[in-house]
């Protein structure tokens, strides 16, 4: 199942349907608040709906996450993100 979300919701995203892609991309960060890749593409997504401070606010999450994970598991580590 969720396999074929994430194909539905690449599909969206390259179609440029920003409004689907903010729907399906919220239901996801409902499971996954802090989540990089949710939060990376909500940052794109909010920025193509002309929704600079949601963009902004999408992008520090994940920036936190992924420094918070490098800080525990060691800078030196490849983090996939």
């Amino acid at each position: 199942r969720d396999l074929f979300e994430q194909v539905r919701l690449d599909s969206v995203m390259k179609l440029g349907d920003w409004s689907r892609a903010q729907q399906f991309l919220e239901t996801r960060r409902a499971n996954d608040a802090d989540g990089v890749p949710v939060n990376r593409m909500l940052a794109k997504t909010y920025a193509n709906l002309g929704l600079p401070k949601e963009s902004v606010k999408a992008a520090a999450r994940a920036d936190t996450t992924l420094a918070r994970t490098l800080a525990r598991h060691g800078a030196g580590r490849r983090i996939e993100a």
